[in-house]
């Protein structure tokens, strides 16, 4: 092969710069910044750092001028399925500090540039009873959201779901929130053996308590055993725009965002990814694996189009590390949270009509 020219390698050779010596100079002096407060690219260096919280995002308490806030919800209740779901919040927190960020290179973010973060670590259990545990969640969220800051909920069993739905709904006023929904189950089912709120009913009751809009609500990748069978007549009969998988297969992909966008609108709403609704292939490591769901891709590109409307909170539930050997459900279910997280950024700067950096100092 010919040699490259005198001319070429003076070219290439004038290209070589440090490695924190970027083009993009707005990007690399935030990240600079984030570095001196004690953010860290380097995962092996990462053990030795003190931010541990979710992505490397600071731990408080204090929610004041506070835009996102990272929750951990080890409930573990009575999922149908497979136990194991109370560790999820601490597998993908220990997760995220590795290989995630600063920047997201198809949205063009550095998303703590843009909000201010904290992770305000797990929810503590007053009392281990149903009742006890919805009650602790629905409390930790409404100090959350009373303060103006939007919840990033991780878990663990759906049925925190309803919880967070209440609180969010108690400070806004008493508004019904859109719904955006991946999950291999609708959540729409009725009381189980005595448990008005559980894994399979707490939508239904998030829309009967006046938290969720049925109308304004759009259900991807429902299927499974029951799926027909009038489990979830209720979702139907409210008026949720039920899209199973076999549709996104037909329709495409493009086709799920047009409807969700036609139906959820420019009002609040709510974004609660069941980490099931995506295929077993994928997604082992989850309390009820299903096959034939959605793709991890195809999720991703649809919380993409969410940045467009009024998110005010999300959650990834239901990932279970006790059935994930390989970590690869892990990875997906964190690399999918960081997504909600540059989406929940978007949204909240633009409500704010300004940045508002993070500071781990």
């Amino acid at each position: 092969m010919p040699k490259l020219s005198k001319e070429k390698l003076k070219k290439y050779r004038a290209l070589d710069r440090d490695m924190w010596d970027w083009a993009n100079k707005e990007v690399q002096v935030e990240v600079q910044r984030w570095m001196d407060q004690g953010w860290c690219i380097d995962p092996i260096a990462i053990n030795e750092r003190q931010h541990r919280g979710f992505f490397q995002s600071p731990f408080r308490e204090n929610t004041e001028d506070t835009d996102i806030v990272f929750l951990g919800i080890p409930m573990e209740m009575g999922a149908i399925g497979r136990s194991g779901s109370a560790g999820a919040a601490r597998a993908v927190r220990e997760r995220s500090l590795v290989n995630f960020g600063p920047h997201n290179h198809v949205t063009n973010q550095l998303p703590f540039g843009q909000c201010s973060v904290i992770d305000a670590g797990d929810v503590d259990w007053s009392h281990l009873s149903h009742e006890t545990q919805l009650n602790d969640v629905y409390e930790k969220v409404l100090n959350i959201t009373q303060s103006g800051a939007y919840p990033l909920s991780v878990g663990g069993e759906h049925t925190s779901t309803y919880s967070v739905m209440k609180a969010l709904s108690e400070a806004h006023g008493g508004e019904a929130f859109g719904l955006v929904h991946i999950d291999g189950h609708a959540d729409t089912m009725g009381p189980y053996e005595g448990q008005r709120v559980n894994d399979g009913s707490c939508l239904r009751y998030a829309v009967i308590d006046g938290y969720v809009d049925p109308e304004r609500t759009v259900q991807i990748g429902i299927r499974g055993r029951v799926a027909n069978a009038g489990v979830w007549d209720f979702s139907y009969e409210s008026g949720m725009t039920v899209i199973p998988p076999e549709e996104i297969d037909e329709k495409g992909m493009g086709y799920v965002i047009d409807k969700v966008k036609e139906i959820v609108g420019m009002d609040k709403a709510y974004f609660t990814l069941d980490v099931d609704g995506i295929d077993a292939s994928e997604m082992m490591g989850t309390n009820c694996p299903e096959q034939w769901g959605v793709s991890s891709r195809d999720t991703r590109k649809l919380i993409h189009a969410c940045h467009d409307l009024n998110m005010i909170g999300a959650d990834l539930m239901c990932y279970n590390p006790a059935f994930d050997p390989t970590g690869y459900s892990g990875l997906i279910s964190t690399a999918l949270l960081w997504e909600l997280f540059c989406m929940l950024c978007t949204t909240k700067e633009r409500a704010n009509g300004k940045k508002n950096p993070t500071n781990w100092r």
